[in-house]
């Protein structure tokens, strides 16, 4: 018999961008299996933090207002990370590996380069683990989808996706 996902595993959500109005967490939500969304940006929430950044917002232009959209009302505040320490400062933490985590890596094959950017002297990449073996303490197990960056979840790639995230929850699930 298969337990509910509810009462099997959480996953956390790591995004960059608010591509689909983070999808993939609502879907997750919506199960009762998202554990946190990690985020680089979400839109304030309240009314003077939203009429400040919506005044700098129409200043930007476009950007501005994709940035003003970049959240999702039916996840609550409580299960949101933002992580504002995104640029160098965030590439010079370095926290002490306690303990060893196995986790499932989806790449995109039309994203994948396999050398660094020399305007990019940080980022990780161009590795095919994008440095997690570096963090987790084990290789991480790497999928590969056909899809670039943008379409990964859209249909019918979406879908492709969401059976790797069941595959990868299934091997860890409480038996």
């Amino acid at each position: 018999m298969r337990l509910p996902i509810s009462n099997r595993i959480k996953v956390a959500v790591c995004q960059k961008g608010s591509r689909e109005h983070f999808l993939a967490a609502r879907a997750l939500h919506r199960l009762g299996a998202l554990a946190c969304l990690v985020v680089d940006w979400y839109a304030p929430k309240g009314r003077f933090l939203n009429g400040l950044c919506g005044f700098a917002a129409r200043r930007l232009g476009g950007r501005g207002r994709a940035a003003m959209a970049a959240k999702a009302e039916e996840i609550p505040d409580n299960l949101i990370k933002v992580n504002w320490v995104n640029g160098l400062m965030g590439f010079r933490y370095r926290p002490k590996l306690t303990h060893s985590l196995r986790i499932d890596l989806i790449r995109e094959t039309h994203e994948f380069i396999n050398r660094g950017h020399p305007m990019r002297p940080y980022s990780q990449s161009h590795k095919f683990d994008s440095g997690w073996q570096r963090w987790a303490g084990y290789p991480p197990n790497i999928t590969w989808l056909e899809s670039n960056h943008q379409d990964i979840v859209l249909p019918p790639t979406v879908d492709k996706l969401a059976l790797k995230i069941r595959s990868a929850m299934d091997r860890f699930s409480v038996k």
